[in-house]
């Protein structure tokens, strides 16, 4: 997506699923996994161009061998009711 790692930190859970987060200077990206249940949660969160996020989001999905995913984009100042 263009982004600059900055740094990494991974978490490898009990008894399997990693939690981590990726600092880049455009913000950050978390994830959490649960692979029991064939399920991850990825949260980037970038000033970047919104596209390139999709991009990155839409790569991380195919490469985890994800079938099905939901993609929300809230943009920066916007007030969310959830």
């Amino acid at each position: 997506m263009g982004a600059t790692l900055l740094g990494l930190h991974l978490h490898r859970l009990e008894p399997q699923g990693v939690s981590g987060v990726a600092v880049i200077a455009e913000s950050h990206l978390t994830i959490h996994t649960w692979p029991e249940r064939g399920e991850a949660a990825i949260d980037l969160f970038t000033c970047g161009h919104p596209a390139r996020a999709r991009a990155a989001l839409d790569w991380l999905r195919w490469s985890m061998g994800g079938t099905a995913s939901r993609f929300r984009e809230i943009p920066r100042g916007a007030r969310t009711t959830d």
